[in-house]
């Protein structure tokens, strides 16, 4: 808030009219200024209103006067032609899409590009013996279960899983 000049008291009258045309004036301003502020916050609390009502108020789904004439022709039609065997021919302009395959061995190309690790899981315990004559597997080889990403800080390499297989 703007503070106010102690005015000094007028000495004669024609000093104080001079300062009563001054704090008139101030008074004129100021209430140019309230009218003026006034007139701005009925405006933003209508603007504020009319958001409100956007956001949070009903919503239907009425459709405009040629709304509907999106896809329309835009030669409108000789109205004056009645000749009944004159027919417009339409034609329908079919689209075919065609998805596409996804591509063959771009993951195995991507796995077999990066670093190799591989880990084998050994049989255990009744796995190491025959189901039908109980005695102990002869280890032949490994088969490839999965293969999966794996990640070091900063460092890509693909791991490998086997599992070892065995004949009677």
């Amino acid at each position: 808030m703007a503070k106010h000049k102690k005015v000094r008291e007028p000495q004669n009258l024609e000093e104080a009219l001079v300062i009563i045309r001054k704090q008139e004036a101030i008074i004129a301003k100021q209430a140019a200024k309230f009218e003026e502020l006034e007139a701005k916050s009925l405006e933003l609390s209508e603007t504020v209103k009319l958001l409100m009502a956007r956001i949070y108020g009903k919503k239907s789904e009425i459709l405009t006067p040629g709304q509907t004439s999106l896809f329309a022709d835009s030669v409108p039609e000789d109205k004056n032609s009645t000749d009944s065997n004159s027919l417009t021919e339409t034609t329908v302009e079919e689209y075919v899409v065609r998805r596409r395959k996804k591509a063959r061995g771009v993951r195995q190309a991507n796995l077999d590009a990066l670093p190799q690790v591989d880990k084998v899981y050994e049989l255990k315990d009744k796995k190491r013996f025959c189901d039908t004559c109980g005695e102990a597997l002869e280890i032949i080889g490994k088969h490839l279960v999965h293969r999966e990403v794996k990640c070091k800080p900063m460092e890509f390499y693909c791991e490998n899983s086997y599992v070892q297989t065995g004949k009677c």
